[in-house]
């Protein structure tokens, strides 16, 4: 009997120890108690003013509680600005499901206890200064229930155990900007409810391991700029639920496997300096839901496949920076892109006119080898921002629906075989572009003639403007003296002639900008300029107006000696024969000569030079 009684002693002793370690609300209270002991600051005050005994703990701000027992069962103290520390008593919140701390900076390790929790659903710790390793034994007894993981843009390091193959109930899984080396481990294809992976932006190593193809719910796979090596398997092919396939800025080698035109659901396909050398697989072409494909700068080779050309959804198409060889498609209808880059590779032929659709806004299609001219179907986009055609072999003249593109704002057609004048309607162009700001406007190195349009003085949101190494001739504008915005001006090696404007913004600019023009004089240049007219810089709409005597309007010079003009060119429209034969002026001139004679006697060839009397020819005739 009292055998018996001890016995049963025992048991309650144990039974009541063990009751007095079970987790309870007391325990929660003591574990957010213990966080906002770890905080050091608190900018907003919410923890430091919310967070009191006073009040329930399940009304806290962030807390979220099970209205049957009490326990907390939600942390979300996310975009707080917070700083601190999370201390290890946060793994005694036992009913925990989910836990977000986003967007503060807290620092130092992650406890390991936080592994621990059994009922987490959702950890996401993104965007702070935590500086940890994760746990080798994590998901090996815990976190079961775990369907999201986001440690993105901290400090973890390390790299990632292949314990966490374990976690079976994974759906998204983001370690994305950290310092993670070493191999991702072949058990992640465990993981086949997996539908978002990022593993960007680390410093993994190695092969992408084969077994990712096991993801078959996956739709998002992110795992650029690391050193992955090696090939890109063709059981890639697998994923076709996969939306998104961002594997750029890594060493990959050999070609792009065909296996990848069974992804019929991608939409993004980003393979840019991956370090792909062969051929694109006309396997593409399948991938019908494709709006974006980036394949810049590699070392692809062949011709671009005709199949592409059948993409209708395709918005952005990069293939900038390769080996590409040959004519663009001639199937090349692609009426949804709106940008197009295939600069720096070694196409030929001539760029077709269906490229200019109406949606199209970015071309850059310089460095390669294109000729012909330029498609007058340029005018039908009108939503064209940026046109870069420089370094190809074009010839012809600019067509003059160029002009109809009222929102560009780059346009650069330098080191080309252009001819002919300067379209006429570019000051339309820029009339109608000085609210929509034309910022660069190059045409350099080519072959174009006539004067340089003073209309592009009305685009005045202008910041670089080369027409250099052209045959432009005639006076430099004075109205280019009003791009108050123009940081680059080069105007050099043409055949343009009289005095650089010196107003406005024009004496920033140093000699390099107008050397080559043997007829321009004044500063910067060395060569002084003879005692010439200039022209007013612009002030009416009219001031360029020049009535039947060759006086500008608004700028007359004094009425004794206008007369004598007006009379001497009526005489000298009668006696030209005469003066030209060094007989003088016929008798009935005699009176307009005189008159003449002593207007420039009392000051008006002085009036003159100063701009204010008759036109230098008339002068230099009398």
């Amino acid at each position: 009997m009292d055998l018996l009684l001890a016995l049963l002693f025992a048991v309650y002793c144990l039974l009541g120890c063990s009751l007095a370690f079970v987790p309870s609300s007391n325990t929660d209270l003591s574990s957010l108690l213990a966080l906002k002991a770890h905080i050091t600051s608190d900018p907003l005050n919410l923890l430091m003013k919310n967070w009191t005994v006073q009040t329930s703990f399940c009304k806290w701000v962030g807390i979220t509680c099970d209205p049957l027992n009490s326990r907390v069962t939600g942390l979300n103290i996310s975009n707080m600005q917070l700083v601190g520390t999370i201390p290890p008593e946060i793994g005694n919140l036992s009913s925990l499901v989910l836990l977000d701390m986003n967007d503060n900076s807290f620092y130092g390790p992650i406890p390991a206890s936080l592994f621990n929790l059994s009922s987490i659903q959702v950890i996401t710790l993104r965007g702070n200064a935590l500086s940890s390793e994760l746990p080798t034994h994590m998901c090996k007894h815990s976190l079961h229930n775990l369907i999201l993981l986001r440690i993105s843009f901290t400090k973890l390091y390390g790299q990632i155990p292949s314990s966490l193959g374990q976690c079976s109930s994974l759906q998204v899984l983001s370690l994305y900007n950290n310092s993670l080396v070493g191999e991702v481990p072949k058990q992640i294809g465990n993981l086949t409810q997996l539908t978002q992976l990022y593993l960007g932006f680390n410093s993994l190593t190695g092969d992408i391991p084969k077994e990712i193809s096991h993801l078959h719910m996956l739709n998002s796979l992110w795992m650029e700029s690391n050193k992955f090596t090696g090939p890109l398997h063709r059981e890639i092919g697998n994923l076709t639920f996969l939306r998104e396939l961002i594997l750029y800025n890594n060493n990959l080698t050999g070609n792009i496997p065909r296996e990848i035109g069974h992804l019929n659901s991608l939409e993004t396909l980003s393979m840019a300096s991956t370090g792909h050398n062969e051929l694109i697989p006309k396997e593409i072409g399948n991938m019908t839901a494709l709006r974006h494909i980036y394949l810049d700068n590699n070392a692809l080779n062949g011709v671009i496949p005709e199949e592409i050309g059948g993409l209708d959804k395709l918005v952005a198409l990069y293939m900038n920076r390769n080996k590409l060889i040959g004519p663009l498609p001639r199937v090349f209808k692609l009426k949804s892109l709106t940008a197009l880059s295939l600069n720096k590779n070694a196409l030929t032929g001539m760029i077709p006119g269906e490229l200019f659709t109406a949606n199209i806004k970015s071309i850059d299609l310089s460095d390669n080898h294109f000729q012909g001219s330029i498609p007058p179907a340029i005018g039908r986009s009108l939503n064209l921002t940026y046109l870069n055609v420089a370094n190809n072999n074009l010839s012809g003249s600019i067509p003059s629906t160029i002009c109809k593109l009222r929102f560009l704002e780059f346009l650069d057609l330098s080191n080309n075989h252009l001819q002919g004048p300067l379209p006429k309607c570019l000051g339309e162009l820029s009339k109608s572009l000085q609210v929509l700001h034309l910022k660069c406007l190059n045409l350099s190195r080519n072959n174009l003639n006539g004067k340089i349009p003073s209309s592009i003085g009305n685009a005045k949101g202008l910041e670089s403007l080369d027409l250099s190494s052209n045959r432009l001739n005639g006076e430099i504008p004075q109205q280019l003296t009003m791009l108050i915005f123009l940081s680059k001006l080069n105007l050099s090696v043409n055949d343009l002639v009289g005095e650089i404007p010196q107003s406005g913004w024009f004496g920033k600019f140093d000699n390099t900008s107008f050397i080559g023009n043997l007829g321009l004089c004044g500063f910067p240049l060395t060569k002084k300029c003879k005692q010439v007219i200039r022209s007013p810089p612009p002030e009416r709409e009219d001031s360029n107006f020049v009535d039947e005597f060759g006086v500008r309007a608004g700028i007359r010079p004094p009425t004794r000696c206008e007369a004598a003009v007006r009379a001497w060119q009526r005489c000298r429209s009668r006696g030209v024969a005469q003066a030209g034969a060094g007989q003088g002026p016929p008798t009935r001139c005699e009176a307009a000569v005189s008159a003449w004679q002593h207007c420039r006697s009392r000051g008006g060839v002085e009036q003159a030079k100063a701009g204010l009397g008759p036109p230098t020819q008339c002068e230099g005739r009398v």
